[in-house]
């Protein structure tokens, strides 16, 4: 079983308003690191709150992040 904490991250809604608007449920961004890769992931709605799914798990592996990394959008 995955550790829910690798597989999604919480993004500040205020930010993702000013960024992407109103409509910024479901909606799939790239991220892009210095070292050249990018990866797709999906920017969903839960628990009222905008969240990183559906490839985060990939930029955290890849990475070797943890919960002491920040993650500048």
């Amino acid at each position: 079983m995955y550790n829910i904490t690798l597989l999604m991250k919480v993004v500040p809604v205020e930010f993702v308003k000013e960024k992407w608007g109103q409509d910024w449920q479901h909606m799939n961004i790239e991220v892009h690191h210095q070292d050249g890769r990018h990866w797709n992931v999906r920017l969903r709605h839960m628990d009222s709150l905008p969240v990183l799914t559906d490839g985060w798990r990939a930029v955290v592996n890849h990475l070797h992040l943890s919960k002491k990394y920040l993650a500048a959008l």
